[in-house]
């Protein structure tokens, strides 16, 4: 094979590689969703560990408002991937409970990622605590269900993939924000508050 045909070839590739990496990153963006659905003109992607302390303020302060007043409402659709940070020593297992109530459908795992931000000061020395914590949110057959799916080895899978998708975009620390919208896409590192987003988000709107 000559030098030309060698380069066509491996431009072909490279495309094809490109394309089916898209694939893989649209369709991993549906199963994330956890507020509104993915024909909201304004996507909203945060990378999050739930033993983060700026993340529970962000969660508590701004997201849950938000999936109140527009992701409700379907102006905006909310994704949320598993970034659990390694100086943390529970933040993965707290992330395999909220995978797992993310199977159960978008309001439990609103009830759990809120029960866990909110009693984060109790369980973050203290890991037996998450279970009792997520067990208060969710009924008993729910508690089963998610008892089981963590001994699923897809959960760590799901999470490696995230963590995988947040190297690949440079994330370096929590929360880190994506809003996808008005022909913009713009990248915020740290908590933001509700009135700050507020704002962003009734400009695209506009």
């Amino acid at each position: 094979m000559d030098t030309a045909i060698k380069s066509v070839v491996i431009s072909c590739l490279l495309v094809l590689l490109s394309v089916f990496a898209f694939a893989e990153t649209t369709g991993r963006k549906k199963d994330r969703f956890v507020a509104g659905d993915a024909d909201a003109p304004i996507k909203i992607e945060v990378f999050s560990c739930y033993q983060c302390p700026p993340c529970r303020k962000f969660y508590l302060n701004t997201i849950g408002p938000l999936i109140r007043d527009y992701a409700a409402n379907s102006k905006i659709g909310i994704i949320y991937y598993e970034f659990p940070l390694e100086i943390h020593d529970y933040a993965r297992d707290a992330a395999r409970y909220g995978e797992a109530a993310r199977s159960l459908g978008q309001n439990k795992w609103q009830q759990v990622s809120e029960a866990l931000y909110q009693h984060l000061i109790e369980w973050r020395d203290d890991k037996s605590k998450i279970d009792s914590t997520v067990s208060e949110v969710l009924s008993k057959d729910e508690m089963d269900k998610v008892r089981k799916l963590m001994k699923d080895p897809s959960i760590e899978q799901i999470i490696d993939k995230d963590i995988a998708e947040g190297y690949r975009r440079n994330i370096r620390g929590t929360p880190t924000t994506f809003i996808d919208g008005g022909g913009k896409n713009q990248k915020f590192t740290g908590n933001l508050s509700y009135s700050v987003l507020k704002n962003y988000i009734e400009g695209l709107l506009q």
